[in-house]
């Protein structure tokens, strides 16, 4: 089964529209035939949005984190530096 976007594009309606402006109907129903897959395959949905949003939110968290830590090491480093040296 096709992956569904809850995108719903009438195919049929399109043809005939573009039938109806005078267009041939095999070059409409190619037309057509392109417009459906790209709106199946390549348009992004909002959970796809949400998806992306997420993992970039977490990518983003694990790198502040990481540099605090690196930051409170360091800091700590030169704490411990500063007083061996008393």
């Amino acid at each position: 089964m096709a992956p569904t976007h809850g995108l719903i594009f009438d195919t049929h309606a399109a043809i005939e529209r573009l039938v109806e402006s005078g267009m041939p109907e095999p070059q409409a129903t190619t037309v057509v035939g392109i417009q459906a897959d790209l709106i199946e395959n390549k348009l992004a949905t909002k959970a796809d949005i949400d998806t992306a949003i997420t993992a970039a939110k977490f990518d983003l968290i694990r790198w502040i984190v990481g540099v605090n830590v690196a930051a409170v090491v360091a800091v700590a480093g030169l704490f411990a530096t500063a007083v061996g040296l008393n």
